[in-house]
């Protein structure tokens, strides 16, 4: 039996080693595309630009029988992009634009300091367009969230992408909710952490296959290509299970060294460092697990029919990913072409290029103003979306003996319709409801008094007080209270199913 101290390591093992197996083999091609994609990841001060096209078949993901045109959304961007010593800045302008719209659109990504911003304005624009694109609301309807988002985030110039736990508009960290283990670094910070881990896993992963041949690199003049399909990918599946079964003594000396060097690297960082030295321990203690674990996945993959493998490949057929990176002087050019068919139906394909040239940057000042981070960016337009498209009617439905106190939500909105989870109880015969939750799929506005610790509905100005029960941050009110708000509230119990539903309409 594998021991499962190293079975939960081993499918994010396997991943990794796939992933980077092809960059580190020991055929020429490979070194010398593994080389290049090292050397431009080192780039400390450059000027970048690129080029591509990403077409989407819609059929693909719609149960319609209704034939639909391909989607396709022109991209290009120039930039710069300097790493210095406790720094990094970057300023990347995009255009882009869907279908016969080329590329009439454009967002600005930039980096100063440890923040990475993104104009509000251009924010705002880019939901309206994915919105129309999705096709899932009217033009109209467009516009009324564009609208309502324009009015959300009046104020704020810039969006913080970097800044996620924004206390501001009830982030995450204001609920108590731990962060990532490197929120509280510097980004120049992080950023060296991150180099440093991934020089770890290369290091490791080039010496682990340094006597595999990926077989899917092959260098023309001075340009080198790597391409996998899904016959070459299954070659190369075949030789790397083969590989990792005879070399895996070998292979568990360098996980180690990883391991220990990882936890190195988090030294400091809470959680990271426990947990990693946790594994670090069972992992040397445990030399025979792995090996074990190594021999069942091996078994396991050749367990395979060779009619499971065909017809894998056949369901593939077509699917490519093409990349060539080439170097002339001090720039680097990558092109890129990516297709993926199933059962003879192209899903989507991505192609184009992009220039690395190595230059002088010159950075420009970055004045942000008020600036809303992500979390609140992100809930702004939650918001916006139930203000403009709100409900007209929902249905809270659940069975008799039901062990959970979450329930599910049918919504249906102004246009189209939603779904949702809700948490409810009951109390002295009457069944309790988060006040807030459902309200703003109303579209309502919602406010609340901290210290009477009473909800408000605001309405032009005029309030209407709604009180309940308040278990932790949630204030629960009774249904038939909606009724307050001018909702009719309809029960109906169905006897044969055991069947509780409750429907709230709008007035």
């Amino acid at each position: 039996m594998v021991n499962r101290k190293w079975g939960k390591l081993a499918a994010a093992i396997a991943a990794m080693m796939l992933l980077t197996v092809a960059l580190t083999g020991c055929s020429m091609a490979d070194a010398g595309y593994f080389s290049l994609v090292k050397e431009m990841s080192e780039l400390k001060s450059c000027n970048v630009s690129g080029d591509y096209t990403l077409e989407i078949n819609p059929d693909f993901f719609s149960y319609s029988d209704e034939k639909s045109k391909p989607v396709k959304i022109y991209m290009t961007y120039t930039g710069s992009s300097l790493v210095a010593k406790d720094e990094l800045y970057s300023d990347v302008k995009i255009r882009w634009g869907v279908n016969d719209s080329k590329k009439p659109y454009e967002f600005s990504l930039i980096m100063a300091g440890d923040s990475m911003y993104m104009p509000v304005d251009d924010c705002v624009d880019l939901i309206y367009e994915v919105l129309k694109i999705s096709g899932d609301y009217s033009e109209k309807m467009c516009g009324a969230v564009k609208s309502a988002l324009e009015d959300e985030l009046a104020g704020h110039d810039y969006i913080d992408i970097m800044d996620f736990y924004d206390t501001d508009m009830g982030g995450l960290s204001a609920m108590g909710v731990g962060v990532t283990p490197y929120s509280a670094m510097p980004f120049s910070v992080a950023y060296d952490k991150s180099m440093e881990i991934y020089e770890l896993f290369i290091g490791s992963f080039t010496k682990m296959f340094y006597n595999l041949d990926s077989g899917l690199v092959k260098k023309d003049g001075n340009a080198y290509t790597l391409e996998i399909t899904p016959e070459n990918g299954l070659a190369f599946a075949d030789k790397f299970v083969e590989y990792v079964g005879k070399n895996k003594k070998a292979i568990y000396k360098e996980v180690i060294v990883l391991l220990k060097g990882l936890e190195k690297a988090y030294s400091g960082v809470e959680m990271m460092e426990e947990a990693l030295g946790e594994i670090v321990a069972e992992a040397v203690d445990d030399e025979q697990g792995f090996y074990d674990m190594v021999d069942f996945l091996v078994e396991e993959y050749k367990d395979l029919s060779e009619f499971d493998k065909d017809a894998a490949v056949l369901a593939m057929k077509g699917s490519r990913i093409k990349s060539t990176l080439s170097k002339s002087g001090n720039a680097y050019t990558s092109t890129l072409d990516v297709q993926f068919t199933f059962k003879g139906e192209k899903v989507f394909s991505l192609k184009g290029s992009d220039t690395t040239t190595v230059g002088t940057v010159e950075k420009t000042a970055v004045t942000a103003e008020n600036p809303i981070g992500l979390q609140g960016f992100i809930l702004a337009t939650e918001k916006a979306d139930r203000v403009a498209n709100p409900a007209k009617s929902m249905e809270i439905w659940w069975w008799n003996g039901a062990q959970s106190s979450w329930t599910s939500v049918d919504i249906n909105r102004v246009e189209g319709r939603g779904w949702d989870y809700m948490e409810r109880y009951m109390e002295n015969g009457s069944m309790y409801l988060p006040m807030r939750q459902v309200c703003e799929w109303f579209g309502e506005e919602v406010e609340w008094d901290n210290d009477a610790k009473i909800a408000y509905i605001v309405r032009g100005g005029e309030k209407t007080e709604m009180t309940g029960n308040l278990d932790y941050k949630t204030l629960f009110v009774k249904v038939r209270d909606f009724e307050k708000l001018g909702y009719t509230v309809d029960y109906e119990y169905d006897s044969d199913y055991g069947e509780h539903t409750v429907t709230i309409w709008a007035n």
